[in-house]
């Protein structure tokens, strides 16, 4: 009878081990998927934020997106690991640089990559052009006719094109000018002047 009892104990020993294996693996295996999951979107994140203006990534960006998530990963499942149940990270570590470098290959060509570039031209096209830097010179020519008189005939004329304009008066008063003190007065006299239109 008490070898028939050890017997039993035995083998409900033996079920119990390795139910409590089997749940283990289960355990593990399930929390070694998720951080695959986790360390997968967090691998894509990156190489979304790495896109440069033309929507694509470098070799260079992808390679240091791999290397930081592979990191990542490699910290939160190392603590899960059970080597004496033979439960390790490397096959799982393996698997996700495999398919980190498979995205990475065809991330440029990827819809999501497309979609970037094509909304940042869409940006680009709606930008306002930028402003031109014009300096614009004009000249400006006024004459001024003052024949013999005392101011009964007075003409003014004016013609301009572009930043360039011309003035001409005409003013009967020069008697009446001398009259006044003011000496001897030109029969025409101009006075030319130049502008700038700045436009910064």
């Amino acid at each position: 009878a008490v070898v028939g009892d050890a017997a039993v104990r035995r083998q409900l020993h033996e079920k119990l081990s390795v139910a409590m294996q089997t749940h283990i693996r289960s355990l593990f295996t399930r929390q070694i998927k998720m951080l695959q999951s986790q360390a997968t979107r967090r691998f894509k994140d990156r190489m979304v934020r790495k896109m440069g203006n033309s929507g694509a990534v470098s070799d260079a960006d992808s390679n240091a997106a791999q290397v930081e998530v592979d990191k990542w990963f490699l910290d939160k499942a190392s603590p899960l690991a059970l080597p004496s149940m033979r439960l390790t990270v490397n096959p799982s570590r393996v698997e996700l640089g495999t398919n980190m470098a498979d995205y990475a290959a065809r991330f440029n060509e990827s819809p999501t990559a497309q979609l970037r570039a094509m909304q940042r031209m869409e940006r680009e096209a709606q930008r306002p052009p930028p402003k031109q830097r014009r300096v614009n010179m004009g000249l400006n020519l006024t004459g001024l006719i003052r024949p013999r008189g005392y101011g009964n005939v007075q003409i003014v004329t004016g013609y301009n094109r572009g930043p360039h304009s011309l003035n001409l008066s005409l003013c009967n008063d020069a008697d009446a000018a001398q009259q006044d003190g003011q000496g001897e007065v030109p029969f025409f006299k101009w006075q030319p002047s130049i502008n700038f239109d700045l436009d910064i």
